[in-house]
């Protein structure tokens, strides 16, 4: 069965907040999978010092960028 697409490849994805990877949090991981997970990042101003911010990361959202996987890097005996 094939599919046919006569719409492009998505190249980006509209988001309420900023999602960056950081592959040095996934070391274990394998090549290019150390950066498909993908965190959300907000910055918080700091009280009394409006030029100054610092970041927080919440923990109930995460962009999952499968485009940054190389098929290479799957193990089929780990899927």
């Amino acid at each position: 069965m094939s599919v046919d697409r006569s719409d492009l490849p998505r190249t980006h994805v509209v988001t309420s907040g900023t999602f960056a990877a950081v592959p040095q949090g996934f070391e274990g991981a394998k090549g290019s999978l150390r950066y498909v997970l993908k965190p959300e990042f907000q910055t918080v101003p700091v009280p009394g010092h409006n030029q100054l911010a610092t970041w927080a990361v919440p923990r109930g959202h995460a962009l999952l960028d499968l485009a940054a996987v190389h098929l290479n890097d799957l193990d089929q005996a780990t899927l």
